[in-house]
């Protein structure tokens, strides 16, 4: 059975804090951060809103669409996450409830900026298992808000809130999931941390005063990363597939940075214009893929037999790519 995508929905908090807002500590102007990520604006969350509240909310937009999608048939629910509600329970257990899905298995995923490309990957694996149900509902949601440290320019001027939801769903053989790649180098995990918070640094007052609990990351090497690591892992997975760089319609990427977005572009030889962007909503972790993916089929409808390739880069350090043909059968709606 070949797995696609049947719905989708996502959520930005209410509250848009633009390029003047995140120079107000760091000595930076509002260019400077455009003219360095890209970004225009993005979303941060209130202080009561948990990451579970933010994938709650974008399920509801998925439903809002896809009404009675997840009424019958729902064999798994994966939340992808770096932000959980705690520190246990799973926040898909949160959302389960939420949703009034008892019974239904519901685990989190962490892979950082990945998670959700993990998590559809997984999910299909799943959906295709015999005896889990034919759906498969992905959620990715992050609250990087409060883990930022506001004078440090390199995290703030990047990072919002958010979060996107999918429902995976059988779909025609050859559609759908055409061929994935997933790889990790712990070796590197230390260029994207919060080294504080768990089994190996308890936070205590010394520790939450030296700011362990903050997010941090080298960003130069990060991007070295990205482009020793995502170019190869793309040409792999369109060549699993049987299609070249040119035969993709939409390039779906992580929003990591937009100017290295641009510049991934040209390392594969792509039209950077076939790339989702969210200028607006910045970097929202292991969201921002499905939401640029969701934005990408609001503006343009997906059509019957587009070619896509999704790709993104976490900490840990994670990537994964996945190329998928869309399905659009009668009554699937965006």
């Amino acid at each position: 059975m070949a797995v696609g995508i049947g719905a989708t929905g996502r959520y930005l908090p209410p509250r848009v804090i633009d390029n003047v807002h995140v120079t107000a500590r760091t000595h930076k102007s509002a260019e400077w951060v455009r003219e360095r990520t890209g970004f225009e604006a993005r979303r941060w969350a209130d202080e009561a809103t948990a990451t579970s509240d933010l994938g709650y909310a974008a399920v509801a937009d998925l439903l809002d669409t896809a009404p009675g999608a997840l009424d019958e048939g729902l064999g798994a629910i994966i939340f992808a996450t770096s932000t959980p509600d705690q520190p246990m329970p799973s926040t898909a257990a949160a959302l389960q409830d939420q949703l009034k899905a008892d019974g239904v298995p519901a685990f989190d995923i962490g892979a950082v900026c990945a998670g959700s490309l993990y998590a559809l990957i997984v999910g299909a694996a799943l959906a295709e298992r015999p005896g889990t149900g034919p759906k498969v509902l992905v959620v990715a949601g992050d609250k990087y808000s409060p883990l930022l440290d506001v004078a440090d320019p390199t995290t703030v001027s990047l990072f919002g809130d958010g979060a996107a939801a999918i429902l995976l769903t059988p779909v025609p053989d050859g559609y759908g999931l055409l061929s994935s790649k997933l790889v990790a180098h712990g070796s590197r995990r230390g260029l994207v941390e919060v080294i504080g918070g768990g089994s190996r640094r308890p936070l205590t007052a010394e520790r939450l005063a030296a700011g362990e609990h903050l997010f941090r990351m080298k960003g130069r090497a990060v991007r070295d990363y990205v482009l020793e690591t995502v170019p190869g892992a793309i040409k792999e997975t369109l060549d699993a597939a049987g299609v070249d760089v040119q035969d993709i319609d939409r390039w779906i990427p992580h929003q990591a940075n937009l100017n290295l977005l641009r510049e991934l572009a040209g390392e594969l030889g792509a039209d950077p214009d076939r790339f989702a962007m969210t200028p607006r909503f910045g970097n929202t972790g292991c969201a921002s893929l499905p939401i640029a993916l969701c934005e990408s089929r609001r503006n343009r409808p997906f059509g019957n037999g587009e070619l896509h390739c999704l790709f993104a880069v976490g900490g840990g350090m994670a990537a994964a790519v996945a190329v998928m043909r869309h399905w659009e059968s009668e009554g699937t709606v965006s």
